[in-house]
């Protein structure tokens, strides 16, 4: 019997050439950050962003299972260590007053689709429908939510998002119809997903 690697020979080289392009790039930072500022600043940007587009380019093809929700969740915590770390450099104070609460909005909606996704024993129209509920959602609030943490009132959620839909919201116009599409889909997804679990009941009814 021929023993065949797991790995295929590509996926090795693919590996090799973005590990050694990622080392280049962080490399030549690490020396020039040392060469201008004597010490290491701007670095430690390069470095969360180099490890968040690994966790995206080169994490899934190492973890041996659930690699869509582990990769996220490395992509989940190089996400706040860059925001934070670009808060430093900046002197800022942003962090967790506008960066944690806008990103944290649309990270929470991403891993809600993630774990939907995830949930491969729900029937496929489901998920999709629910996966259209959530895009829906995330395209109506998202202008919304930025609007009111830059504001600072929570109070004016509500305001911020009637707005959009009067006459001074007019360039939010495609976003409305956008969710409005979605929103449909959602309808269709859990007609489909009932007359598909209808259908394969009565499948397996009719095999007993």
């Amino acid at each position: 019997m021929i023993k065949t690697s797991s790995r295929h020979p590509a996926r090795t080289i693919y590996q090799r050439i973005m590990l050694t392009l990622y080392g280049i790039a962080l490399l030549t930072c690490f020396i020039c950050n040392l060469a201008v500022s004597h010490s290491l600043s701007w670095f430690f940007i390069v470095f969360c962003s180099v490890a968040l587009a690994f966790s995206v380019t080169n994490l899934p093809l190492l973890l041996p299972g659930h690699k869509l929700l582990g990769s996220a969740f490395a992509v989940t915590v190089f996400l706040y260590l860059l925001l934070y770390v670009c808060n430093l450099y900046t002197g800022g104070g942003w962090f967790v007053r506008y960066a944690v609460p806008i990103a944290s909005f649309s990270v929470a909606f991403a891993w809600l689709m993630l774990l939907t996704i995830a949930a491969r024993r729900i029937n496929w129209f489901y998920r999709s429908a629910v996966l259209s509920l959530l895009s829906g959602i995330l395209i109506l609030t998202q202008n919304v939510w930025v609007s009111m943490v830059i504001d600072g009132r929570p109070e004016s959620f509500g305001a911020f998002f009637q707005a959009q839909f009067s006459e001074k919201g007019a360039g939010y116009i495609g976003n409305a119809i956008l969710a409005a599409c979605f929103f449909i889909y959602f309808l269709i997804g859990i007609l489909l997903g009932i007359l598909a679990s209808v259908r394969h009941s009565a499948t397996k009814n009719r095999a007993h």
